[in-house]
């Protein structure tokens, strides 16, 4: 099976529609966003941009399946996850258009997959002023708060209680095939990506718990913005990686870049690939022309 992954959709609508339908070229029916997908269902627009991923995914022939970034309305997310789980754990949002719970495992094609959904916003000092109301710290000028629960939850990060349910878990083989997160590993070579400030050091510290707890052999994470490859061994224990031969588990990770619509990031193109289920390769294909893996 082919299946599609997609980096952060950010709630655009006509990036996401394109993304849909080169999926559909492609024939691919199952497409996963790893985060920031979108669900802004208290607002008139974020009905829209649901109601058109269900029409570019009903005329693709294709489902689309969302992990939890941190910008969601994660309130809503809950509710819905608890209220229209399918059999299969997913919440139903729209016939073809499924939320993943913010820890989940479920089996597709013979692989398993393990969800750990969440991320740390680092503006959300910035979303809450919006919300309160009051001076903008840029122009100057006195703004109406748009009201709480509308810019920022409190409930977006993976909790360690989180980590503890993962821990929990029991799969049929000693390496799980994919893990799907937003946000990434404490020890990514971001060039200056990974943001210093406490409260992200211990999100990613608690994607790196994740790691070490199921072993993926494959990782896909977006949050980032940035397309990166690397072999993951430090997050499984690996002190020594660095000098010294390895043979302990190994996770290939990829992080996606986001939607090209999001202006304030530069693109590439790197924001979706697909991977090959049977062998766990992944191609990245944003540029229309194929980016095979390289180990780092």
């Amino acid at each position: 099976m082919r299946v599609g992954i997609v980096g952060d959709t950010h709630g655009f609508t006509n990036d996401t529609v394109n993304v849909l339908n080169e999926m559909g070229k492609r024939k691919i029916t199952h497409v996963f966003v790893v985060g920031d997908f979108g669900l802004w269902t208290h607002r008139a627009d974020g009905h829209e941009f649901l109601d058109s991923v269900q029409a570019a995914a009903e005329g693709n022939g294709l489902t689309v399946f969302a992990v939890g970034g941190n910008h969601e309305n994660w309130d809503h997310w809950e509710w819905f996850v608890d209220n229209l789980p399918t059999h299969k754990g997913f919440a139903m949002v729209r016939r073809r258009v499924l939320l993943a719970p913010k820890v989940h495992e479920f089996t597709l094609a013979n692989r398993q997959f393990v969800v750990a959904g969440g991320a740390v916003s680092i503006d959300k000092d910035y979303r809450l002023e919006q919300e309160r109301g009051g001076v903008d710290r840029f122009n100057g000028r006195r703004t109406r708060g748009v009201g709480a629960r509308t810019l920022w939850w409190p409930n977006e990060e993976l909790t360690d209680q989180d980590v503890m349910k993962i821990r929990s878990m029991t799969f049929p083989n000693p390496q799980v095939d994919v893990l799907l997160t937003h946000d990434c590993s404490n020890f990514t070579h971001f060039q200056g990506r990974l943001k210093p400030d406490p409260a992200s050091e211990r999100h990613r510290h608690r994607i790196d718990e994740v790691i070490k707890a199921v072993k993926p052999k494959t990782h896909f994470h977006g949050h980032m913005h940035t397309k990166y490859e690397w072999e993951n061994a430090l997050s499984h224990g690996d002190s020594a990686f660095r000098n010294e031969p390895w043979d302990g588990p190994v996770t290939q990770t990829y992080g996606l870049e986001c939607n090209p619509g999001a202006m304030w990031d530069r693109k590439r193109g790197d924001w979706w690939g697909v991977l090959e289920t049977d062998t766990l390769e992944f191609a990245f294909q944003g540029r229309g022309m194929e980016f095979r893996s390289l180990a780092v």
